[in-house]
């Protein structure tokens, strides 16, 4: 059906349609689909969610999970790498990938016009990937020198050394990439043994924000995307405690990165809110209070910021940094000093209202992008099994009080369970930073 174009509906029928709430359906098989509607627009993001990445990994195969998204581009029965990059790109549209934790995600961007090209590039992939033994090997070298960047990057090699320091040797601890001598040794028989134990319809969601109806999206889905039906996956291991901990690696570098935090809860769990506003208040922009207190009023660092990373069944909370090593016992210090003064004093009334707007409104901001509508119905369906309006979200965030972020923060920043994380450079004595900075971490404080 052809639609009309924005200019010709009336005020009435346009709040209407922005109103819209998210839609779900299940079909046949136990796929999910789930979309957002948004007539005023002429795009429409699609993404095909995979409810494993690598906390799934074997630790002998550690990556495999990021290597199979990898090879899913290079080639089907009906089309070669080439004519896979070209098929959407040709028409103005993007197809990529990305793996996480514990989703990985196949993505489309396009026209509303060429729905069913992009729907069938995406199912042709997922459904008749040849796997061939010598696209296999060439993209072993791809992997490899991924691999070897982030290693050159201890902007981002700090965040891995994060993670491993929270969770190791659970299988979230493992780097998404994997290590060299993992990946050196996939074979094809491997990667399609993982396929089959995860690419199935119970582990699919796929999801759609932009200018097409939900009716559609199900008819569609049901023609082209045809997953196996198979026994659920075991659950992975129990989680490790938090733990005090610090992990250190050195580098050919003249700064220190660091990442201070712990682990957080999962993308379901209550604390979720106050957690949200929490980050914003202590790291959220400029007006952060870690970037007022440590960059402006003492200049220790160019970057400083916080996160919140939520999974299904666990989350992270850390802080990033970046200085001379000589300042880093005073710029841990000050972080610290930031968490022990909300445990102590909280926030005034007007810093609270300012944060919460400060939230709402990147958040409001951010779903002016239809990848972003997409991900975030998909995130919902995945861990909550149940889509809400924005409106149910800003309630939500309104709803959160001095008290429960105060709340947050004692459980949260407990110094017993504080992990940190350093890239540093070879000159710098690691027995005596690792003393001294234990030293402020079981104080918590100065």
């Amino acid at each position: 059906m052809q639609k009309p174009p924005l200019s010709s509906l009336s005020p009435e029928a346009v709040s209407q349609s922005l109103s819209q709430a998210p839609q779900r359906s299940v079909l046949d098989n136990g796929v999910r689909v789930v979309t957002e509607y948004i007539p005023y627009v002429r795009s429409i993001s699609i993404g095909v969610w995979v409810t494993s990445g690598s906390k799934d990994d074997p630790p002998s195969q550690k990556g495999i999970s990021h290597f199979l998204e990898h090879m899913f581009f290079k080639g089907t029965a009906r089309r070669d790498a080439f004519q896979i990059a070209h098929s959407l790109e040709s028409l103005g549209g993007k197809l990529n990938a990305f793996t996480g934790k514990d989703v990985t995600c196949y993505y489309a961007r396009i026209l509303d016009e060429h729905l069913q090209v992009a729907v069938d590039v995406l199912s042709d992939i997922l459904a008749n990937s040849v796997f061939a033994p010598e696209e296999i090997e060439r993209e072993k070298g791809v992997v490899t020198e991924e691999i070897r960047d982030l290693q050159d990057s201890p902007d981002e090699l700090v965040h891995e050394l994060f993670v491993q320091s929270l969770y190791e040797p659970h299988p979230m601890g493992f780097s998404t990439l994997g290590e060299e001598q993992t990946v050196s040794h996939l074979c094809r028989d491997e990667l399609l043994r993982h396929k089959e134990r995860f690419y199935n319809a119970e582990n699919i969601v796929i999801a759609a924000a932009g200018n097409v109806e939900h009716d559609k999206m199900v008819e569609v889905s049901m023609a082209n995307f045809h997953f196996p039906q198979v026994p659920a996956s075991p659950n992975s291991p129990p989680l490790p405690p938090p733990a005090l901990k610090i992990k250190q690696i050195k580098k050919e570098i003249s700064q220190v990165h660091l990442c201070l935090g712990r682990q957080a809860c999962p993308y379901q769990a209550p604390q979720r809110y106050p957690l949200l506003v929490l980050d914003t208040l202590l790291g959220t922009g400029m007006s952060s209070r870690l970037f007022q207190n440590i960059r402006e009023k003492l200049g220790l660092a160019y970057s400083v910021y916080s996160y919140l990373q939520l999974f299904g069944q666990t989350g992270l909370f850390g802080v990033y940094l970046a200085t001379d090593p000589a300042k880093l016992p005073k710029a841990v210090e000050l972080i610290l000093d930031e968490f022990v003064t909300i445990k102590k004093d909280g926030l005034t009334k007007e810093e609270l209202y300012f944060t919460k707007s400060k939230l709402k409104g990147n958040l409001v901001l951010n779903l002016e992008n239809t990848s972003n509508r997409m991900i975030r119905i998909a995130e919902q369906e995945i861990y909550e099994g149940q889509l809400h309006p924005l409106d149910v979200t800003i309630a939500a965030i309104d709803a959160v009080s001095e008290e429960k972020i105060q709340e947050v923060a004692h459980w949260l920043f407990d110094p017993k369970k504080l992990s940190l994380a350093i890239v540093e450079p070879q000159q710098v004595d690691e027995e005596e930073t690792e003393h001294r900075l234990i030293g402020l971490l079981q104080n918590g404080s100065r």
